[in-house]
């Protein structure tokens, strides 16, 4: 809080308490960066920024499982190696993506904040939260789940 205005209100106020809130700063390793554009123009600044072939495995966050379906799909019609991860999947479909993933068979995961609890993938070189989160925390237990202690990801939301 600026000087001038801390001074002001130990003047007028009652005893007043101050509280500092310590701003959120994504963990050692994440190159965090937001792009600000219209709904409609999401899906083409992400077929862009999937050309980098450096991007090898990527997760991209969506809000509702009808988006990451789109997304899968569409991603499928440019050539991009996707695939949708979502509740209505049987199990044993779940987990082959999951397996191919893992072992680079598929370069893009697309699926809700879901698949972010419980999954242990190295080498993720590309966080997309394609939609802005419901809950800003969701972004930061990304990092949490990834263990990107050793490794550089760099972390977008569109």
């Amino acid at each position: 809080m600026p000087l001038k205005i801390r001074n002001f209100a130990r003047k007028i106020l009652y005893q007043p308490v101050e509280v500092n809130i310590a701003i959120s700063k994504p963990s050692e390793g994440i190159d965090q960066r937001a792009y600000l554009v219209y709904d409609k123009q999401k899906m083409d600044l992400l077929k862009i920024i999937l050309q980098d072939v450096n991007y090898v495995s990527v997760i991209i966050f969506a809000s509702q499982k009808t988006t990451v379906k789109l997304l899968a799909q569409e991603l499928q019609k440019q050539g991009i190696d996707a695939e949708g991860f979502h509740s209505d999947l049987e199990q044993a479909k779940r987990e082959d993506i999951m397996s191919r993933f893992r072992s680079r068979q598929v370069r893009v995961l697309v699926g809700t904040d879901v698949i972010s609890r419980g999954i242990d993938i190295v080498g993720i070189s590309l966080v997309v939260n394609y939609d802005v989160p419901p809950d800003p925390k969701i972004m930061y237990t990304v990092s949490d789940v990834l263990h990107v202690q050793r490794q550089r990801v760099q972390r977008l939301l569109l």
